[in-house]
């Protein structure tokens, strides 16, 4: 999964797993560490929340909220 975070960072290398909160992810931050979160969709919305974070610059329960532009995927590395 990718998560972009626009002028702050983006999380290239997370996992998810589907359960009945949400998606629960980790993944590695710009520091190097590990981070995890929480995406919960609801319609063309989803919000990301940070759970597990020792970034400074994403502290725990961040919340980001993302409106869906597409069905497409946009996978940056393409």
């Amino acid at each position: 999964m990718q998560i972009g975070i626009y002028r702050l960072t983006t999380l290239e290398d997370g996992i998810g797993e589907l359960t009945a909160e949400g998606m629960h992810f980790t993944a590695t931050d710009a520091a190097g560490h590990p981070i995890s979160g929480l995406i919960i969709s609801d319609g063309q919305t989803a919000t990301v929340t940070f759970t597990d974070s020792t970034w400074e610059n994403l502290p725990n329960d961040s919340a980001f909220r993302y409106t869906k532009a597409s069905d497409t995927p946009n996978l940056w590395n393409q």
